[in-house]
Formats: C-alpha cells, structure tokens, sequence
C-alpha cells in the first residue's frame, strides 16, 4: 500500500498498488540500505559505493498499528529513482486500487477507539539468501548459526 501525500493539501490518498513478483523482486534485488549494517556489508566504504550507485534505497522501519502502536515488527521504506521509476511505472504495475474511503474509515475508527484489529494481516514475502543479507533481513543469531 502505498500513501500518496499532495503537499499543501490535508488530503491523503492512500492507494493499492499491485506489483508484480518479478518486478518488486527486481525491486529488491536493486536495493541498498540506506544505513550501514555490518551484517550486510564487509565495510563502510563498500556500502557507500553500493548506495552511491543504486537507483533503489531501502531502510526499516517500526510496523505500526491503526493506533500507531509499535507491533514489534519492521516495515520497509523503498525510494526510487532513475530508470527504475519508468520500469516500475510502466512494467511492474499491474493494478490500482482507491483506498481513500477505506483508510479515512479506519482512521475514524482508530479515534473512537473502537476495534480495528484484523483489518489487515501482514505477510511474509519469501527472498533469496543474498538480498535478506544485502537489506539486512538476516539475524544475528541467524547468520552466527551457519
């Protein structure tokens, strides 16, 4: 999902945007974090040079609930730039989806403090073993293990 802000407006418009896997893979595959992560690269000077010349940045985030409670979980951020905006635009984008009226809903919800649980179940997106290392999806304890 993602939130579409219009500056100098109050409006939010929050929109569905289905990807397609090779696409949002790609996506990934192309992503540099936007913090270094020893765990993901050998050394700072390898990861500045990484993100210099990508074209896909990438940092987590605390998953938030409806009341924008923490829920332990992390979120991804993904900024694109370059190329990779026209392949997402005009390749990877197979449908979209108004969600306007559903998230104003649910924001009123949220302020009656009535039960929005359940709205929405997060799902884990399966990648391979070089991009959970790259963008940093791998544990500690994961990786001491091998």
């Amino acid at each position: 999902e993602i939130p579409l802000r219009l500056v100098g407006s109050e409006m939010c418009i929050r929109d569905r945007i289905k990807l397609s896997r090779e696409g949002f893979d790609t996506i990934l595959g192309m992503a540099a974090l936007t913090h270094f992560d020893h765990h993901a690269y050998e050394s700072k000077d390898e990861w500045a040079q990484v993100l210099g010349e990508s074209q896909v940045r990438c940092q987590w985030d605390p998953e938030r609930d409806l009341r924008l409670r923490k829920t332990g979980e992390r979120a991804i951020q993904i900024g694109l730039k370059g190329d990779v905006v026209m392949r997402y635009v005009g390749e990877w984008i197979l449908e979209m989806e108004d969600r306007t009226e559903l998230a104003r809903h649910l924001g009123e919800q949220a302020r009656r403090k009535k039960e929005t649980e359940g709205v929405w179940s997060p799902r884990v997106y399966e990648v391979c073993a070089e991009t959970a290392r790259r963008l940093g999806m791998v544990d500690a304890s994961e990786e001491e293990g091998r």
